[in-house]
């Protein structure tokens, strides 16, 4: 793939990863403070700034994969998939050990936060292989 196309790819990642993550920031300040619900976690911003984070550095890091063999690109897209799913389980254990109250708050809202960011890395993906098998 022409390296403007991927430049243009990871452009519109981040765009849309921070558009992402506002409406995830407000959907939070409705829930946290305009509707008064507990659960929610005080550490959602931060996991939605990890996110961002995370999501386009590893985004990123696959694009440069993206012109080699689709099976080793898929292989590659597995194994970065399985140590974040490791990551994230440790850091939910952490923080468990840490608070062990808030624990479930943040459980919760750290699942959201994945789920949400896992379906928009894996849509970028697959328009990105889309590209990839027309060439």
């Amino acid at each position: 793939m022409e390296p403007e196309k991927l430049n243009t790819f990871k452009t519109n990642f981040l765009k849309q990863s921070l558009y992402l993550s506002a409406i995830l920031l407000i959907v939070y300040f409705i829930l946290k403070f305009a509707a008064g619900v507990n659960g929610v976690s005080n550490a959602t911003p931060f996991i939605i700034l990890f996110f961002i984070a995370l999501s386009n550095f590893l985004f990123y890091h696959q694009l440069k994969l993206v012109n080699e063999r689709i099976l080793k690109f898929v292989n590659r897209f597995m194994v970065i998939t399985a140590l974040k799913l490791f990551l994230f389980l440790f850091i939910i254990l952490v923080y468990g050990f840490a608070d062990r109250k808030g624990l479930a708050g943040f459980a919760l809202s750290f699942m959201v936060v994945y789920f949400t960011f896992t379906v928009f890395e894996v849509v970028h993906i697959i328009k990105v292989q889309k590209l990839m098998v027309r060439q």
